[in-house]
């Protein structure tokens, strides 16, 4: 699934495949990397939804090529629950 990745305070976005996701972090394949310890926000479109959800993280670590891991940070209260219920729109689509 396509997905688009704001790396620190860059403006621009980059382009991204998101291969896994579970409600602490997720999988994604771009090609560029940026460096373990980034701040990132990854913008996913809901299946069945039409706005992005901006998720806020940070660069975990490389699996690969291309495989970046991100760790997802929960800045307000209802961050986790909505987590939750995009993880099972994954999972039920």
């Amino acid at each position: 699934m396509a997905v688009h990745l704001r790396v620190g305070n860059e403006t621009e976005t980059l382009q991204a495949e998101l291969r896994e996701i579970s409600v602490s972090g997720c999988l994604v394949f771009s090609s560029v990397q940026p460096t373990i310890g980034t701040d990132i926000v990854v913008d996913i479109v809901p299946p069945g939804g039409i706005a992005p959800m901006a998720i806020s993280g940070r660069v975990l670590y490389h699996a690969g090529p291309g495989l970046t891991g991100v760790r997802f940070m929960f800045r307000e209260g209802g961050g986790s629950r909505r987590l939750r219920e995009l993880v099972r729109r994954f999972k039920h689509a």
